[in-house]
């Protein structure tokens, strides 16, 4: 299956203070290229929060973050010729794999490669010091060279993700470091199975799918009490824990609610399960049912098997998601309750207001559709 990643390339050459967050290309910048190019692999590379600019011209960290340095920011390796919105193809290869089983990083050793992205690689490690399996987050070498902004991204990333694991809203991370200065990582609970996998072999029965689907949106809203927005929810991102536990991952889409409220234009995210005012990048109105728009075609997806719109290029894609035609789930799965099926179009409503207010009132509202009646 395709799946497409969607990336905004338009302002490198911005201060500071606009957005670099998500404003990136790794590969194919030729002049004359597609601007709509399909990825091959879903995995997300890291992005820096914006950061703000006071009236005597300082450029401040966002969110209590050292900013990048503005070099860095401003590397022509990086930047692309022409301000474009498209979605990139992954081009990975073992070329630039610097990374290898054996290979310690600080005090941990590889073990194996569990995911790789277009800027980040996903490492089962071992933790000699305390003798228990975890999981590395590494930025790929050739992405450091061409963008070195990266190891920033990084730990902007890993700094979100904490804030977020303190609050049991998800993956928990255990460290961050540079090993010999260089190379940058997040050391996390290791956690292998996704709902992805899960989805492998066909639809989850409908009380497997909403259990998963409220014990997700509990711990969002959490973190959506506490400003922070996801914006990238999808199977692949949505990690079980031995006890069958789901928690979100990948948090460099992340953002506090206060510094998006200020974006005029971001576009972030993977466009399948992208909500309406991602696709048109309107930052200032990502909220908590934008994640619940995401949240609901995962839970869809689960049910039927199949995502709610469909597109055999990401315009056509963008196109359907407009239209917001939704084909019923109780025709895709007759064990679908007309209640839950009405839940699960209200989240996908193309406004938000047409939404459920949070997270919270979704997950009580999907628990309330497959409730026996008595």
């Amino acid at each position: 299956m395709v799946s497409y990643r969607l990336h905004y390339l338009g302002n490198w050459r911005r201060p500071m203070s606009s957005h670099p967050h998500a404003q990136r290309s790794d590969s194919g910048r030729e002049a004359g290229q597609q601007p709509l190019v399909p990825r091959q692999q879903e995995a997300s590379g890291p992005r820096v929060p914006p950061a703000s600019t006071d009236p005597s011209g300082v450029t401040q960290p966002a969110d209590g973050l050292e900013a990048a340095p503005p070099a860095a920011l401003e590397s022509t390796e990086c930047a692309p010729p022409e301000p474009s919105v498209r979605v990139e193809a992954d081009l990975t290869t073992s070329s630039d794999h610097a990374w290898t089983s054996g290979l310690h990083v600080g005090r941990y050793q590889l073990e194996r490669l569990i995911g790789r992205g277009s800027c980040g690689e996903v490492w089962a490690a071992r933790d000699p010091v305390l003798g228990r399996p975890v999981a590395i987050k590494l930025p790929r070498p050739q992405r450091i060279r061409q963008c070195p902004w990266l190891p920033h991204a990084i730990w902007s990333e890993a700094r979100i993700a904490a804030r977020a694991a303190s609050l049991n809203c998800c993956v928990p991370v255990y460290d961050f470091g540079w090993d010999d200065g260089t190379t940058v990582y997040i050391v996390m609970q290791l956690m292998e199975v996704s709902v992805a996998e899960l989805m492998a072999n066909g639809p989850l029965p409908v009380p497997v799918a909403c259990r998963l689907t409220y014990a997700v949106a509990r711990r969002l809203h959490r973190a959506h009490l506490e400003g922070l927005v996801h914006c990238d929810l999808k199977p692949s991102n949505l990690l079980l824990d031995t006890n069958g536990d789901p928690y979100p991952s990948d948090f460099s889409t992340t953002m506090p609610r206060a510094l998006l409220a200020a974006e005029r234009e971001l576009f972030v995210g993977t466009l399948p399960y992208m909500a309406p005012e991602q696709l048109e990048g309107r930052a200032f109105e990502y909220d908590c049912r934008t994640d619940c728009y995401g949240l609901a075609v995962v839970l869809y997806e689960m049910i039927a098997g199949q995502r709610p719109f469909h597109g055999e290029t990401p315009e056509e894609l963008v196109v359907a998601i407009r239209r917001g035609k939704i084909k019923p789930l109780a025709e895709l799965n007759r064990d679908v309750p007309d209640q839950l099926d009405r839940v699960v179009r209200a989240a996908l409503g193309y406004y938000r207001h047409q939404r459920p207010p949070d997270l919270r009132a979704f997950g009580q509202a999907i628990r309330r559709s497959i409730r026996p009646r008595g």
